[in-house]
């Protein structure tokens, strides 16, 4: 099975898992990271590394982070050297629960890691709306 990490600033992760689970009650193999203000970003990213190695069943890992080129998503772009991963390894920026529970429903579907990214990063995208620039003006409440 396809492993996730969650690797965010902050407690964003778990508000995340705990959203996904609610609505999906799905939690096998997803792990939370989260890099707090106390934490050393090196230290962080042994620790991604580490978990990511542990985690992975030669399925492959798929790591959603919160900002592109910002310590998480860095750590682990970094960290794919030591883990050897080649094409089964992906880390994702921009996560939103749209994202994942797409990921969480095409594992569940057996897809393989390569799909279950591309379709997650559309599904990620196609959950982005602008009310007022979709629709017109704002309803008024009376």
């Amino acid at each position: 099975m396809v492993s996730i990490i969650i690797a965010t600033h902050g407690k964003l992760a778990e508000g995340l898992l705990d959203s996904l689970e609610l609505i999906t009650g799905m939690k096998d193999n997803i792990r939370t990271l989260s890099l707090e203000r106390s934490m050393d970003v090196t230290e962080y990213g042994r620790i991604l590394s580490d978990t990511v190695k542990e985690m992975d069943d030669l399925s492959g890992v798929i790591v959603f982070t919160d900002l592109f080129l910002a310590s998480p998503y860095n750590q682990a772009v970094l960290g794919y050297r030591n883990i050897g991963k080649d094409d089964k390894y992906y880390v994702v920026s921009g996560v939103n629960l749209p994202m994942l529970i797409e990921a969480v429903n095409l594992r569940a579907m057996g897809k393989d890691i390569s799909e279950i990214v591309a379709e997650a990063v559309e599904n990620g995208k196609e959950g982005i709306h602008n009310f007022m620039g979709e629709y017109g003006q704002s309803l008024s409440v009376s």
